[in-house]
């Protein structure tokens, strides 16, 4: 087995994997979770089929497809997302959704009611080297896809089951009703005062298997979180810069890499930011990096006046633009640099990367 020479990938007779890391649970029937082998050199593919009985449901599926490519995507591969289009769904809002949470959109969207011949061809010409339908006549050899992200009740899933090596299903979402209203998208939790993010964030402490049933006091909840995080990474950036924790950020990675544990990952910067015996450029460094994964914009007030804010009239600098002032480079992955046209403030590389 030779290396790459991109962190976390190797090569061994042709093909590229996450060595022993990222291991998904196939939602099709496997007992134990599977290490997500890539048949594609450098690259791995995702299905993803988000037709769910909610639109916030549907947001989740692309949720669990982002939370993938992140992890894929530290690790040095080339991440390639094919959406399957929902018949009657509204894409425009759909994107616009995804974009609130920090979600990239997929390179490549079929569209709805093609026949099956049809789709198979689009497919193929695409992503060429792959096959079809597992089991299907004349179709020998690896699934075109690494990996289909789907919903547990999305309609139809069996028909693109065969297409991927590995399936990862989402327990369906119950948006928050009350007195406040009906969650049932970004844009009605902001109508409320709350970050977007805060679902995002409420979505990340459910585990993606488990139905997410939402409520206004958990939305509030993590929405209260988020600032709070925001203010202390802003605080610990005017720190002396130190490492980052290693014990901490490698207990991150373990979490996502154990079929994306994103709710373990949060309880370990939860007690990240409660642990005394770290110092505050180390706490800054960890936070930063844990959140290339997570997409919370964790580090969007670095550089303003304080905890309370900035002073009237005084503009708020992106972190990525601190970044490049004060270290001159910024992450950059296979789509450009980090993260750029999903939200402005992304794209900030710590001052000690992973």
């Amino acid at each position: 087995m030779t290396s790459t020479g991109a962190p976390g990938v190797c090569r061994a007779a042709g093909t590229h994997r996450l060595v022993g890391v990222l291991r998904l649970l196939d939602t099709r029937g496997g007992e134990e979770a599977a290490a997500v082998r890539p048949a594609h050199p450098g690259e791995l593919r995702l299905l993803v089929s988000a037709r769910d009985r909610t639109g916030l449901g549907t947001v989740r599926v692309h949720l669990l497809a982002d939370l993938i490519r992140r992890v894929a995507e530290r690790r040095g591969l080339l991440v390639t997302v094919c959406d399957l289009a929902e018949a009657g769904g509204d894409l425009v809002s759909l994107r616009d959704a995804c974009a609130a949470l920090n979600i990239h959109p997929p390179q490549h969207t079929m569209p709805p009611f093609l026949p099956a011949e049809e789709l198979e061809a689009r497919l193929s010409a695409l992503f060429p080297g792959g096959a079809g339908p597992a089991g299907g006549p004349g179709h020998a050899g690896a699934p075109l896809f690494d990996v289909l992200v789907a919903s547990v009740h999305g309609p139809g899933r069996e028909d693109v089951a065969g297409w991927a090596r590995l399936a990862a299903y989402c327990g369906h979402v119950t948006p928050a009703e009350g007195a406040e209203g009906t969650a049932a998208s970004p844009r009605d939790v902001t109508e409320r005062g709350l970050d977007p993010l805060a679902l995002r964030l409420a979505l990340l402490r459910i585990r993606y298997r488990e139905p997410a049933s939402l409520g206004w006091e958990m939305l509030h909840a993590a929405g209260k979180t988020l600032l709070r995080w925001r203010e202390e990474v802003a605080a610990w950036a005017r720190s002396p810069s130190r490492p980052m924790s290693r014990r901490y950020f490698d207990a991150v990675i373990a979490a996502f890499d154990d079929n994306l544990d994103a709710h373990a990952a949060l309880r370990q910067i939860s007690a990240l930011e409660g642990d005394a015996g770290e110092a505050d450029g180390t706490k800054f460094e960890t936070f930063a990096a844990a959140d290339r994964l997570l997409g919370l914009d964790l580090a969007r007030d670095v550089g303003s006046a304080g905890p309370g804010g900035r002073p009237p009239g005084t503009p708020r600098l992106p972190a990525a633009v601190l970044a490049v002032a004060s270290h001159g480079r910024r992450a950059v992955g296979p789509h450009g640099p980090r993260d750029r046209g999903v939200n402005r403030y992304r794209g900030f590389t710590p001052r000690h990367p992973p």
